[in-house]
């Protein structure tokens, strides 16, 4: 499904908002009396320090063993498809086989 395409007059509509937004000055409270905290939490040092992670390479984590065993495969298929293909090819050739005459 396509996008809706905005209309000349959606556009100068979202301008208009925009240079109004820009314009007005942000309000924020002035008081923080009604202000509570709902939960608190100090940091220690101890804790800081244990957050510290050494970035690990990315390749050493990553095994390749399923290419190895995927075009172990697919050469076994072809091989095995080109021994066909020749057996064949000789078997016809040499008379072993005949294909019916229609």
């Amino acid at each position: 499904m396509a996008k809706h395409k905005k209309t000349r007059h959606q556009k100068i509509l979202a301008d208009l908002h925009r240079q109004h937004q820009i314009s007005a000055p942000l309000t924020t409270p002035q008081s923080n009396e009604n202000y509570a905290p709902t939960s608190t939490y100090t940091f220690s040092a101890a804790q800081k320090e244990e957050t510290i992670v050494q970035p690990k390479s990315s390749t050493a984590l990553v095994s390749y063993k399923y290419v190895v065993d995927d075009l172990r495969k697919t050469f076994l298929l072809s091989a095995t498809i080109v021994a066909l293909q020749l057996i064949l090819f000789f078997s016809l050739t040499h008379h072993v086989l005949n294909l019916p005459k229609f």
